[in-house]
């Protein structure tokens, strides 16, 4: 099949950053998601989910349960590894440049922060050193909205 790879040999990336919107309903989806994923899984990946500002996020935690990789809260200026799960930040928008994380507590989108639509922008214009059209950017992401309800979903 072309999609297996010889036992041994390490997974070629195709794609350089994955990212991840959900509702504040999406955590079972989250779970699939994120334990199905292999430990040599070759790309960051970027998580928000829609959640209350007034609590404490626990989603790194139950994730990191069921997951085979790292998986953090999302802090500002660090750089993105390979195999890490990042959750951003409750009332913080999660954003990416030069292949570091950005935190902002900007505006509102979609009476959302953190926003979906602002971490899938800033992930497709972000990740490279070069500011691009998004139609040159190829095969570099993957995103993955878990639906829900909102209008950036």
């Amino acid at each position: 099949m072309p999609n297996e790879r010889p036992l041994g040999r390490p997974v070629e990336p195709q794609f350089d950053i994955v990212a991840i919107g959900a509702s504040a309903g999406g955590v079972e989806a989250l779970h699939v998601v994120v334990s199905a994923l292999p430990a040599d899984f070759p790309a960051p990946v970027l998580v928000v989910q829609h959640m209350d500002p007034r609590h404490k996020s626990m989603l790194a935690g139950l994730l990191a349960r069921r997951s085979q990789l790292s998986v953090k809260q999302a802090s500002a200026d660090e750089e993105i590894r390979p195999g890490t799960v990042y959750i951003a930040q409750p009332d913080a928008h999660l954003l990416v440049r030069n292949r570091r994380l950005l935190l902002t507590d900007t505006a509102q989108v979609h009476f959302s922060r953190p926003s979906i639509d602002l971490l899938f922008h800033s992930v497709a214009t972000g990740c490279v050193d070069v500011v691009l059209p998004l139609e040159e950017i190829g095969p570099a992401l993957v995103s993955l909205v878990i639906p829900a309800t909102g209008a950036d979903e």
